[in-house]
């Protein structure tokens, strides 16, 4: 038996702003092993996050913006509430196994600990999902 074949995997990835640090995005591809085809089935999810215009706006002539490409504009229309995306990761990763993704320990990880102690997620949820 392959030591994957009950595993599912979570490759992870933000998007934030970096004056003030704020989560923008948060992707990720699920991938769980069909242990009847021994054939991995992936699953997509992105949430872009809309904050109040008058709590957070992203900098377009920013450094950050340079990488991202995040507009206001965009974020408004396709985005959600930060409570709503990280109710998603949290469901999502409460089925997973193994966390990978570049500086997701470095980046990733303190952007999304610090949005979700916010809106006090961390402690209750996020956090025992990923010990």
């Amino acid at each position: 038996m392959d030591i994957f074949s009950s595993n599912k995997i979570m490759v992870l990835d933000t998007e934030y702003e970096t004056s003030p640090k704020r989560l923008l995005a948060i992707a990720y591809l699920v991938y769980t092993c069909d242990n009847l085809t021994n054939k991995w089935i992936k699953s997509k999810s992105i949430d872009f996050i809309k904050f109040p215009k008058e709590i957070f706006k992203v900098d377009e002539s920013g450094e950050a913006f340079q990488y991202h490409k995040l507009s206001n504009s965009f974020l408004e229309e396709n985005g959600v509430d930060i409570r709503t995306a990280l109710e998603n990761f949290s469901n999502a990763l409460s089925e997973v196994d193994i966390i990978v993704g570049q500086n997701i320990l470095t980046a990733d990880i303190h952007i999304i600990r610090k949005e979700a102690i916010g809106v006090n997620l961390w402690f209750e949820k996020i956090r025992t999902l990923l010990k």
